[in-house]
């Protein structure tokens, strides 16, 4: 039984390319799809085609066993670490060891 969830986040998309520019991408390496007309495959590819459509990675190549090798944008790492603060924040609230908010106002 594989480890790998059935689905994964934008977030996690973005990490995986960020951290490996010269690699070739295929969804089972995020996910447990067993065979490429799993829904789970169709998902994830929808996903980067969705990211590469807001200009948040670009393909660089497709090779002859169908992997594709992708890039992270600028736009791409900002929007990552907006994720990433996200997630952080929520994770923070619900342990409850955020500490106190506290906003300062200008007039």
């Amino acid at each position: 039984m594989s480890t790998l969830p059935n689905s994964v986040s934008n977030a996690d998309l973005l990490k995986w390319v960020a951290a490996n520019p010269d690699k070739g991408f295929e969804p089972n390496m995020l996910i447990s799809a067993t065979h490429t007309t799993d829904w789970q495959w169709q998902a994830v590819d929808d996903q980067m085609k969705e990211l590469k459509r807001q200009n948040y990675i670009t393909m660089l190549k497709q090779d002859a066993t169908g992997l594709t090798y992708w890039t992270i944008t600028q736009k791409g790492q900002n929007y990552l670490r907006a994720l990433q603060s996200a997630e952080k924040t929520i994770e923070e609230d619900a342990r409850g060891d955020a500490s106190p908010r506290r906003f300062r106002w200008r007039l």
